[in-house]
């Protein structure tokens, strides 16, 4: 019995990464990652610089092999780009790693199954792994060489090649071609006629690898993430910052279970109530040549509904917007114009608009109104 109780004890305190626990903490810790950058967004090297992301899915399994997630995003002139994310760790690549060969398995498959998209370049695979993991940097070498070449006979001739890589990346490579053929074999590829070689080019030409640094005592990529978020968050200081990274962390531990699909906007309606900035894309491009009817004066308010965003139902006390509206409901040099009225979506406008005609400040008569929207920020 004391044995018994001495091992139920230890279960019970034991490191979440001694019970196995420890890749999911890294996985949802990376996903306030990705988040963040949806909410600023700021390129990732994972999706590459000249992408701006735009939708993150959890647990993607329908639509790759690594579902760990998928970050999609758009280039400049409107590509899509996508990146298959693995999360592991602390992975070893080497064959008798079972986890690692089931691991490399889903590469593969997602290396056949997106072939095209693969060569292309517009879709991605990505590993991350927990800071530092010698074997990735080792692994981060060839992949650079992988995508350097063109076949897979000149990649083995310039990993050989004297001076140009190092041997513990060219004893990297002996042991990744054992685990891509046992994965191979698992995913029912035939690798007799020497294929192997290939694949394991493939996979690394399309493979991004990632060391984050987010847990124990160095959470460095965590404080880079927080200081991007100073630029969205209202107050612009790092402690609303560094809450609202907190807040990503919640959210991740709901959307990872229920397999759930992100862009910026659904999540800005899941921190509503978080006194975030207007996201500078909603307000980008806003001026005379977009007017609906230039032949009407028009004031252009402030930037109502943007320092408290709060859901309708949630409504608080909002004297100042409520005193503008009065103002111009009874500016006599403004005749009969029409208002552009900014914020973001489930900011309160509707609400706000209503408690103004519903219960209108003293002096103030409402003879008739309408609303209409624009790209869904804009209420005229």
């Amino acid at each position: 019995m004391p044995d018994q109780s001495r091992a139920q004890n230890n279960a019970r305190h034991a490191s979440p990464y001694a019970t196995g626990g420890g890749g999911t903490v890294l996985e949802h810790r990376y996903g306030a990652l990705l988040l963040s950058h949806l909410l600023t967004a700021d390129p990732l090297a994972e999706l590459g610089d000249d992408v701006t992301p735009c939708e993150l899915v959890f647990q993607a399994s329908a639509s790759s092999a690594v579902d760990d997630l998928l970050l999609s995003g758009r280039s400049a002139d409107g590509t899509r780009r996508s990146v298959s994310i693995g999360v592991r760790r602390d992975p070893a690549f080497v064959p008798s790693n079972r986890a690692t060969v089931e691991l490399m398995g889903s590469y593969l498959r997602v290396v056949h199954e997106h072939k095209a998209e693969i060569t292309e370049g517009s879709w991605r695979l990505a590993l991350v792994v927990a800071s530092p993991n010698p074997h990735v940097r080792e692994l981060r070498e060839l992949a650079g060489i992988a995508r350097d070449t063109e076949s897979a006979d000149q990649f083995r001739f310039e990993v050989s090649r004297t001076g140009r890589t190092h041997r513990a990346a060219r004893e990297r490579l002996r042991h990744l071609d054992a685990v891509i053929a046992l994965a191979a074999a698992g995913e029912g590829i035939d690798t007799t006629d020497g294929s192997a070689a290939e694949l394991t080019w493939r996979v690394l030409g399309a493979l991004r690898l990632r060391e984050v640094r987010l847990e124990g005592v160095d959470e460095t990529d965590r404080t880079i993430a927080v200081g991007r978020l100073r630029g969205v968050v209202n107050a612009g200081t790092a402690d609303v910052a560094d809450q609202l990274f907190s807040r990503l962390c919640e959210l991740v531990g709901r959307y990872a279970p229920a397999a759930a699909t992100k862009s910026v906007d659904s999540l800005r309606r899941d921190l509503v109530g978080f006194p975030l900035a207007m996201s500078a894309s909603k307000d980008e491009g806003i001026d005379n040549a977009d007017d609906p009817a230039p032949h009407i004066p028009v004031v252009r308010s402030a930037y109502l509904s943007q320092v408290r965003r709060i859901a309708p139902e949630r409504l608080r006390s909002r004297e100042s917007e409520l005193g503008e509206l009065a103002l111009f409901g009874t500016d006599p040099e403004t005749g009969q114009p029409y208002m552009w009225w900014r914020a973001e979506a489930w900011a309160g406008k509707s609400a706000l608009l209503s408690t103004f005609v519903l219960d209108p400040p003293p002096g103030v008569r409402v003879l008739s109104f309408f609303i209409t929207a624009r790209w869904g920020d804009l209420t005229s």
